[in-house]
């Protein structure tokens, strides 16, 4: 015998309670058709599973309000870490060099033999600014200045064997300790970290530091 269809009227305003209360007006519709003055009528319903379907319309191609939030508070949170971590690991040779000049350092890792008008744009500083920084390191013995044999206007540095160790130490340090932190990760966390973090480095334009350059500054 075919079922009787019967039409079920919610209470007044249950509809906009849905549509614009979310969980709130789903759970109240649910109450409403478990009341027990209700159950005589619900056998006589079509009673298939119901998916329940957001109505917040999302687009697949960018990131809503809510979401985009949360993946702020999680990167400002990695980014305090990863600030900590790189203090530390400049802790040891902070009696030698500033970060600015750590930078410096690393350009010149990273590049070999460099312009200094280069570096200057490299380090987003003026060219006074970075001819004083390259002067210190100078007289520490961490780099080599010196005038281009082709351009005498222009001037050339090059890291020491001594710069060279100290930027080594520097990234070994810090290579160990985000291996610690790592390390503790199961390895499902561990693929979606190299996921996550090799599309934020794409989305800001940074190439994929290499095993000899780890410090996050590319080469040109």
């Amino acid at each position: 015998m075919d079922k009787q269809r019967v039409r079920v009227e919610p209470p007044r305003g249950i509809d906009h309670d849905i549509a614009g209360r979310g969980d709130v007006g789903v759970a109240r519709m649910m109450s409403w058709c478990a009341a027990p003055w209700r159950k005589a009528s619900l056998p006589l319903l079509d009673a298939r599973p119901v998916q329940l379907i957001n109505m917040k319309e999302r687009s697949p191609d960018r990131v809503d309000t809510e979401d985009l939030q949360a993946v702020i508070s999680a990167v400002l949170t990695g980014s305090r870490l990863l600030v900590a971590i790189a203090a530390r690991s400049l802790a040891a040779v902070q009696d030698q060099v500033t970060l600015p000049q750590f930078r410096m350092l690393v350009v010149l890792s990273a590049h070999g033999e460099t312009k200094l008008v280069t570096m200057a744009d490299a380090l987003a500083v003026n060219s006074s600014t970075a001819s004083r920084m390259a002067d210190r390191l100078a007289s520490a013995g961490l780099i080599v200045r010196e005038v281009n044999p082709h351009n005498r206007r222009e001037t050339l540095m090059r890291l020491t064997p001594e710069g060279q160790r100290l930027v080594d130490d520097v990234s070994t340090r810090r290579s160990e300790e985000i291996a610690g932190i790592v390390s503790r990760l199961t390895p499902m966390e561990a693929q979606a970290l190299i996921a996550a973090m090799t599309a934020f480095n794409r989305a800001g334009g940074e190439p994929p530091a290499t095993m000899r350059h780890p410090l996050g500054w590319p080469d040109q």
